[in-house]
């Protein structure tokens, strides 16, 4: 498995038992990420960067996303 695989990351952890709360998806922020939860309770975001953007870029995006 790559280090950099989040949607891998969260099969890992599903067939080890954890309940999917978000599935893996692009965030505006450059990364990709999903939400699973452990047996346990605890939530995981599992994640990895997929571009790597400037605090300018990610502000447009940002408010982009409320236009």
């Amino acid at each position: 498995m790559a280090r950099d695989d989040a949607d891998a990351f969260v099969q890992r952890a599903l067939s080890a038992g954890a309940t999917l709360v978000r599935e893996p998806s692009d965030q505006f922020y450059g990364e990709r990420s999903g939400t699973v939860r452990d047996p346990f309770g605890h939530e995981w975001v599992l994640g990895h960067e997929i571009e790597h953007l400037s605090p300018n870029e990610m502000q447009r995006r940002y408010a982009e996303l409320f236009e």
